[in-house]
């Protein structure tokens, strides 16, 4: 037995180490890509394609239907299970499909933008390769094998981006975007079906649906209120405003959700996958949340301390100035997104204790504000709807954070602890950086972008050295799980 936890603390290990590889090369390779593209091409085109993925990530939500989770979830899975989970898988695909062609034509009439029809046939390609895509990543998340997503994404990830850059160069415009997207995603599909040691059978028996159907159909129906919430608000914004607005709204959360995915998807597809078949061992799930939440604000806080202060300058420098009309909403959505990681934790908690009851709730109630703010905030513009959905942001946190913490038995003072140091630490640092670019404006006669440089280094540097000189609690175990000497001395690598 303890020969065995200690190969799965390894696995664990390994597991985290190629998950934050993976997500961190995403990460740089998607800010780099959106920045070269950003320059290329013009804020409209970026907008048609957001108007088309308004419909097809909505429906890609419906996509796996929890089933991926579900075999992740299933301790002991039969080849006739996993079968019975793909072939669902395809038929929903081909369906969605369907579904997606026929209605293309409607979703351009409603945007009034003819080009919109032709995006959606392009772009509902997508669906079908991720329906036989689904399955064969569930079972290398079950392995723990993350190595191996992780370089099958980089390398498609990478191809994929080359061809829409040289695109994009040559003047093909929105296209350069929708072939990026199509290729990235069939040359996954391709990379995992001949890697993946697994061959599906035609093997099909109602009753393995059955055995995961309640948790299936809530996390369903969940995933399809999330996709649906966020691509509200683009939704709003491009019906309203037109594709320019669209677009610079739809890149804001791009760029911004980035560091959502890297952080949060780095640790939380590992911990589901090794811990969501033993929900019985509450008091780790519980030491977990406790960590991740301080580890998330450590993370997170120092990003919109930029954005806040230096959002203007960031965008005329790394943008151009066609893009100025992003630097007024960035540090909404930059504090929009620290507050829906501390929930997507709480998502992750309630889904790794197999609550996807109180989750398909949670985001019921949330539906329901995000088009309530997106509906008074779309009359003051993209600030208006980027101001309405961080003040339902904040209030769905609140609402994820008061149904964990009773079923984790974690009481919220002690919750609140964990935000306590990190918050004073980035007000610290947010104020003594602001006075450093007021100093280098006043007695240096410092250019604007060289104020802001020294502004945005003073303000890491006060920060870095508080978490060196008083480091929290989670400090270390962060040094520990990035440190390789660590990973060598556990047989990891």
């Amino acid at each position: 037995m303890i020969k065995k936890n200690q190969n799965r603390q390894r696995s664990l290990l390994s597991g985290i180490r190629w998950t934050v590889f993976q997500r961190g090369s995403y990460f740089i390779v998607s800010t780099v890509l959106t920045i070269v593209m950003a320059r290329l091409l013009n804020p409209e085109d970026f907008g048609l394609v957001a108007m088309a993925t308004v419909f097809t990530g909505i429906s890609a939500s419906f996509l796996d239907m929890g089933l991926k989770d579900a075999l992740v979830r299933e301790k002991n899975p039969s080849d006739e299970f996993i079968c019975t989970m793909f072939w669902l898988t395809i038929i929903f695909s081909l369906f969605i499909w369907i579904i997606l062609i026929i209605s293309a034509s409607a979703i351009g009439n409603l945007y009034n933008e003819k080009i919109v029809k032709i995006i959606i046939y392009c772009l509902s390609v997508n669906v079908l390769f991720s329906g036989v895509r689904t399955i064969y990543q569930a079972l290398l998340e079950k392995a723990l094998n993350f190595k191996k997503i992780a370089i099958f994404e980089l390398v498609s990830r990478l191809a994929s981006s080359a061809v829409g850059v040289l695109m994009g160069i040559f003047g093909f415009g929105v296209w350069s975007l929708v072939t990026m997207a199509v290729l990235n995603e069939c040359l996954k599909t391709l990379i995992l079906v001949i890697k993946v040691k697994w061959k599906p059978s035609i093997k099909f028996n109602i009753e393995n649906i059955k055995a995961v159907y309640r948790f299936s159909l809530y996390l369903t129906l969940t995933q399809f209120l999330d996709h649906t919430q966020r691509r509200l608000e683009i939704f709003v914004v491009s019906v309203f405003m037109g594709s320019q607005s669209s677009g610079i709204y739809s890149q804001s959360n791009i760029l911004l959700r980035q560091p959502v995915k890297l952080i949060n998807g780095s640790i939380n597809a590992v911990f589901f996958s090794a811990f969501s078949s033993m929900p019985e061992q509450r008091e780790k799930i519980s030491l977990y949340c406790l960590k991740l939440i301080q580890a998330t604000a450590i993370f997170y806080l120092p990003i919109c301390i930029i954005l806040i202060l230096y959002s203007e300058v960031l965008v005329l420098v790394v943008l151009g100035e066609k893009w100025f009309d992003m630097a007024s909403i960035l540090p909404i959505i930059g504090i929009t997104a620290t507050i829906l990681s501390f929930h997507r934790s709480n998502c992750l908690l309630m889904k790794t204790l197999g609550r996807t009851d109180l989750l398909f709730k949670v985001y019921c109630l949330y539906l329901g504000l995000t088009l309530v703010g997106c509906i008074l905030g779309v009359q003051y513009g993209i600030q208006g709807v980027a101001s309405g959905m961080l003040v339902c942001s904040s209030l769905l946190f609140v609402i994820s954070t008061t149904v964990v913490l009773p079923l984790l038995e974690i009481k919220m003072s002690i919750y609140l602890v964990q935000l306590a140091s990190p918050f004073a630490y980035a007000l610290a640092s947010l104020l003594v950086g602001y006075l450093a670019e007021v100093m280098a404006v006043t007695h240096f006669e410092s250019s604007h972008k060289l104020s802001a440089t020294i502004g945005v280094l003073v303000s890491l540097a006060c920060y870095a050295g508080a978490l060196i000189l008083r480091p929290l609690p989670v400090c270390n175990d962060l040094v520990k799980l990035f440190n390789i000497k660590y990973f060598k001395k556990a047989n990891v690598i």
